[in-house]
């Protein structure tokens, strides 16, 4: 039996879309302190402010489109000079940083910083750009062989470690941690315990000892790190979306994107049983919230008017076959006689819904049963 000693967020990017900052003027003392900033001797840490009542560095430069950044204990800010609705990109960038989203729960958080940007700026919208979801559970780092004990389904197939980018860290003859992955989602798995001490975060072990630590076991941290594109695909735009799919979030990484497995005779990789220990973090989805049944769906890029010009092509040489002997008139009239038949035929319809399973990127081993069974009473899958 593994107990969970912790859960949540530990990393999270918001962009807040806005339309209107409501004082300009207030930016002037941003622009002075990133003057004082620049002119810091050797570069140094910034210029510390007060700014609409919490205190701030701001640093000599900005980054990426962003006029200004600011940096406190709780929050690193991007403020871009212009506001024009997120027309582009998000005017504001908030990274809250792990202490303060597990002292205050992430919806805590970012409900304040809402409010507290909307003291001077009018926020339209929020669009979620990173959020790392973990479970830290009280056992010895494991072992993992990369090789056989790593499965992963993507795509409609399995893919293990050759195809799956992984790392293995060591520190002298300990192992410390796994990677997995690249791009929009990447898992981790690693000893926490030694990580807190080398990182000084001894602030998670009042938080583990709350749940019931004894001070002395060692802690394994599971973790997935989710950009915006596989957030997307998990039908996840803004804040309140993401509060809606963590437990399908986590059941996802958990039991279809990375499973940890012992190895067994069967063929097929992943139906060998899961090791104990996966067990528990696959089946503490709930630890984040009701999981919904919600699938990744990975949008394929069809476009529609090059799809129409390959259609029109197909048409016209099946309409000149037909008029060879016939004439122009013949071919044109068949190809229209067979075309209507097909497009109004129920076989027709049903094919289209296949179909749109699969330029939607979802495969029909992935649908819900309950999709399948709606799909079959005449349900449609709408874009």
């Amino acid at each position: 039996m593994y107990t969970v000693l912790g859960s949540g967020v530990d990393s999270l990017v918001i962009g807040f879309c806005v339309s209107q900052y409501r004082d300009i003027e207030s930016f002037k003392i941003l622009e002075q302190a990133k003057t004082d900033a620049g002119e810091k001797l050797f570069g140094g840490p910034g210029t510390s402010i007060t700014w609409f009542g919490k205190p701030f560095v701001v640093h000599a430069r900005g980054t990426k489109g962003y006029e200004w950044v600011l940096e406190n204990g709780d929050v690193s800010i991007c403020i871009a000079r212009k506001a024009e609705g997120g027309r582009i990109y998000p005017e504001i960038y908030v990274t809250f940083r792990a202490e303060y989203l597990w002292a205050n729960t992430a919806r805590t958080a970012v409900y304040d910083i809402k409010h507290w940007i909307g003291t001077w700026a009018i926020v339209v919208g929020d669009k979620v750009s990173r959020c790392d979801l973990c479970i830290d559970l009280e056992m010895n780092m494991p072992s993992i062989n990369l090789a056989q004990d790593v499965v992963t389904r993507a795509r409609g197939k399995t893919e293990y470690y050759g195809s799956l980018p992984a790392e293995h860290y060591v520190n002298g003859q300990r192992d410390t941690g796994y990677r997995f992955g690249q791009g929009s989602i990447i898992g981790r798995i690693y000893d926490k315990s030694l990580e807190v001490v080398i990182s000084q975060k001894e602030w998670f072990q009042t938080i583990w000892s709350t749940n019931g630590w004894n001070g002395e076991s060692a802690i394994t941290r599971v973790e997935f790190q989710c950009r915006r594109d596989f957030l997307k695909e998990m039908s996840v735009d803004d804040f309140w979306s993401l509060t809606e799919r963590m437990g399908d979030i986590w059941r996802y990484c958990a039991q279809d994107w990375l499973t940890i497995r012992t190895h067994g005779n069967d063929s097929h990789r992943y139906r060998w049983a899961m090791k104990d220990w996966w067990n528990t973090i696959t089946n503490s989805f709930d630890l984040f919230g009701e999981a919904y049944g919600i699938v990744r769906y990975k949008k394929n890029s069809f476009r529609y008017e090059h799809l129409m010009k390959q259609a029109r092509g197909v048409l016209l040489t099946a309409a000149a076959v037909c008029g060879v002997s016939l004439g122009t008139n013949y071919g044109c009239k068949q190809i229209d006689f067979e075309t209507d038949k097909w497009f109004n035929s129920k076989e027709f319809k049903v094919e289209v819904q296949n179909r749109m399973a699969l330029v939607g990127g979802m495969k029909e081993e992935k649908l819900p049963i309950i999709v399948m069974e709606a799909i079959k009473l005449g349900g449609q899958l709408i874009n």
